[in-house]
């Protein structure tokens, strides 16, 4: 189900009729007065649900009402099945990725750990949704997990990244989610291309994550 307040939110606006138009699954519009998305766990006692916020550059422009809606979510099921999906292309073309690192700090402010789900396209939003859920409730735990720092450095669209890259990366993003964010918005390539010196590496680094 959604919030029928999508309606009146211009970065949101064409999200209920999206969905609506989706023959399966069916979703259902509804007043929800604490979260914008909220999507059933099959398979769980007294029907639980996965709820999520729909923000965007625009929405944090009110950054005391996006703290207290983000502090609302975090109560539910104890932070358990709860996300935050962040548009990362607006229509005026805001700079989606200073905004996610402004989310990012908000976060980290409120020690709250919640996933954030980049969203490049509207369109998009309800496969990302259903499949951040699979992802969510068939997770296997890692016994050995590997560094990432280690896997870095295979991060090129060719060879091998250098060791100075690697670590002007590693320290300006706090793990791969947000360096594949960077790597795909303006913003971000040009912060990757102003730090690391060397500029074919730095076209390497943003490539692998464009082009796989």
């Amino acid at each position: 189900m959604f919030c029928s307040s999508l309606r009146k939110r211009p970065q949101w606006e064409s999200v209920p009729s999206n969905l609506l138009s989706i023959p399966a699954p069916k979703w259902q519009e509804k007043t929800l007065n604490t979260h914008d998305i909220a999507v059933p766990i099959h398979g769980s006692r007294e029907q639980e649900h996965m709820r999520f916020l729909l923000l965007s550059a625009s929405d944090l422009d009110a950054q005391e009402e996006v703290v207290e809606r983000i502090e609302r979510l975090s109560l539910f099921n104890e932070g358990q099945h709860v996300g935050i999906v962040f548009l990362l292309k607006e229509k005026d073309a805001k700079n989606g990725f200073t905004a996610y690192i402004q989310l990012q700090t908000i976060l980290l402010n409120l020690r709250f750990e919640v996933s954030i789900i980049p969203l490049n396209s509207l369109r998009a939003l309800s496969t990302a949704i259903f499949v951040y859920q699979r992802q969510i409730l068939h997770a296997k735990p890692i016994i050995s997990p590997v560094p990432p720092v280690t896997i870095l450095p295979h991060c090129s669209a060719r060879g091998q990244l250098q060791e100075h890259t690697k670590n002007v990366l590693s320290d300006m993003f706090h793990g791969f989610s947000e360096l594949a964010v960077a790597a795909t918005t303006a913003g971000g390539q040009n912060a990757i291309k102003e730090y690391v010196p060397d500029k074919d590496q730095a076209k390497q680094a943003i490539q692998f994550w464009l082009y796989g």
